[in-house]
């Protein structure tokens, strides 16, 4: 709740309740959440580009952590 409320608050999503029984509530992505799908992509490209990279430093990380 606290993350989608931060979100809307930020003008990223929209929220709408819809009254009924149960109440529900709709949300939306707005434009200007929708101008970050072009980083978001970018930034996922990279993490499947370097996964394993990534996943040796994991281990490095953990090794010299568990000693």
């Amino acid at each position: 709740t606290q993350c989608l409320r931060r979100l809307e608050r930020n003008g990223l999503i929209s929220r709408r309740v819809i009254m009924g029984s149960p109440i529900g509530v709709e949300y939306a992505i707005t434009p200007l959440g929708r101008s970050l799908l072009g980083p978001f992509q970018a930034l996922h490209e990279w993490t499947i580009e370097h996964v394993d990279d990534v996943e040796q430093a994991r281990q490095v990380f953990d090794s010299r952590d568990a000693a």
